[in-house]
């Protein structure tokens, strides 16, 4: 399973799942608030591109969840770097990042500077389910080092 789907997987992805999920057109996006969320606080780690990975959420603050995402090359090095935001949208969520390089460089300033961002598209039980254009972009398991959403210490 990737880090996505362990993290934003959970969240908004597709957990153990490779195939991309969309929305039903012209379906209203399902109900959803931050505070279903607030177990994701913490730091998760995987491996992902031949290198270490993390991704750091904070606890829900001024209406949304803040995070970071630290992509390793496998020789010391930073990757890419990823700085994350979920956010409410009407009554449901979006999940909205930006990419950058190791430089601090961003890649969406090509194209005007803004987010990608996912919408929410599907509540399925405990899962969160968001449409990905990335396919499976972090390879690897992943853990989070904290408490887990039932309250039990995990990681180290």
């Amino acid at each position: 399973m990737s880090l996505t789907s362990m993290v934003a997987g959970l969240l908004l992805a597709l957990a153990g799942e490779s195939q991309t999920r969309s929305a039903t057109p012209g379906a209203p996006p399902p109900q959803a608030q931050i505070a279903d969320l607030s177990w994701l606080t913490g730091q998760w780690h995987g491996e992902g591109y031949g290198g270490p990975a993390t991704e750091v959420y904070s606890a829900p603050q001024a209406g949304g969840i803040a995070g970071h995402f630290l992509q390793e090359d496998g020789k010391g090095g930073v990757l890419f770097y990823e700085l994350l935001q979920i956010v409410p949208r009407g009554r449901s969520l979006v999940y909205r990042l930006r990419h950058f390089n190791a430089d601090l460089t961003g890649w969406e300033d090509a194209k005007g500077g803004k987010a990608v961002e996912f919408p929410l598209i599907a509540v399925e039980g405990n899962r969160f389910l968001r449409r990905t254009d990335f396919g499976s972009r972090r390879a690897g398991r992943a853990h989070r080092v904290g408490a887990d959403r039932r309250g039990r210490r995990t990681g180290a």
